[in-house]
């Protein structure tokens, strides 16, 4: 690349990855596009990631190591922000590695089409999960256009892209808040009129490990609908456009529909169901005759015991079934 090629900072969250820390950073290191400062933000982690990282910065001067106690993803990436020189940002998790030529191919678009922000989509656990790289092209679209792709998980995600510095220096991640990514991005469409999309898999996304969004029901994720319910409706207000409203109020509606029976199940964690009428009327708001089912309907119209009930004997008749199936 010539030397001219504007810097990016990649911001990396470290916690407790001391297996997979060398091959998340070795990965960036390697990468085709060389004007990069990374920033390695040593989480408080317990093991030997802060060493790892030291050891690492020693060899190779476009590394800055950040040790801070432990404050949570949102804030190592808030004070990585702090702290970073480059004209671009990509914030990449430390478990997770990315293609050589990733921060090239999304700088020639971004560079390109005078965007703010450029997106790839995901290999997850090596995988292609969301997009067709064979098929989609490359594309600039608007708020109205990448909504028609909210079902990949790439749309949400801060991880996947690279963003103008001057866009995002006066946004912050909520601390301690689960899904802090989609309220994130919910405050940067608010900033911007269009995005690039790139339908190739770039960037490699790991499910394995510590994950808040893959342990039990909890609290934590009773907290994260309201930050998606939150999110949804930021999005909603930046859209006139009757499908995109669609789009979303089905999108919200599968949410509240999957915490609502996850709550049903662990109702030690709203006693006085604070939380289950709520979400109950959320429901009910969102429901139109057009896309309602069964669970929608039985929702709006049982008492909350005798939903519970239908839906318990619903998930036996289910398994059941599936039990049948594999005889």
């Amino acid at each position: 690349m010539k030397q001219l090629s504007p810097k990016i900072s990649v911001i990396v969250p470290v916690y407790k990855v001391e297996e997979v820390l060398e091959e998340c950073i070795k990965s960036i290191l390697s990468q085709s596009y060389e004007n990069l400062e990374i920033i390695l933000v040593d989480d408080g982690s317990p093991d030997k990631c802060g060493i790892i990282c030291d050891e690492f910065a020693k060899n190779e001067n476009r590394i800055v190591v950040l040790h801070q106690e432990n404050m949570g993803l949102s804030m190592a990436r808030n004070n990585g922000l702090k702290i970073a020189t480059g004209k671009y940002v990509a914030f990449i998790d430390s478990d997770d590695t990315i293609e050589f030529n990733m921060f090239e191919s999304m700088m020639d678009v971004l560079q390109k089409h005078n965007l703010e922000v450029v997106e790839c989509t995901f290999l997850i656990n090596g995988r292609i999960k969301y997009g067709n790289p064979e098929k989609d092209k490359i594309q600039v679209q608007t708020l109205d256009e990448s909504l028609q792709r909210l079902h990949y998980k790439s749309f949400f995600n801060a991880t996947n892209k690279i963003f103008k510095h001057t866009l995002i220096k006066d946004l912050s991640f909520i601390k301690g808040k689960i899904f802090e990514d989609i309220l994130y991005m919910s405050h940067v469409w608010s900033k911007i009129e269009k995005i690039g999309f790139i339908p190739t898999p770039f960037y490699n996304y790991s499910q394995e490990g510590e994950s808040i969004q893959r342990s039990n029901y909890s609290q934590t994720k009773i907290e994260g609908l309201w930050v998606i319910n939150e999110s949804i409706n930021n999005f909603r207000k930046l859209t006139k456009n009757s499908k995109s409203k669609e789009i979303l109020r089905r999108n919200l509606l599968t949410n509240l529909v999957h915490n609502y029976h996850a709550l049903l199940q662990n109702q030690h964690l709203d006693p006085k169901k604070v939380n289950l009428k709520k979400i109950k009327k959320l429901i009910s708001e969102n429901s139109k005759l057009e896309f309602i089912n069964i669970y929608h309907l039985l929702i709006n119209l049982l008492p909350m015991s005798l939903y519970n009930s239908f839906y318990k004997l619903n998930l036996y008749r289910i398994k059941l079934q599936s039990k049948k199936s594999l005889k």
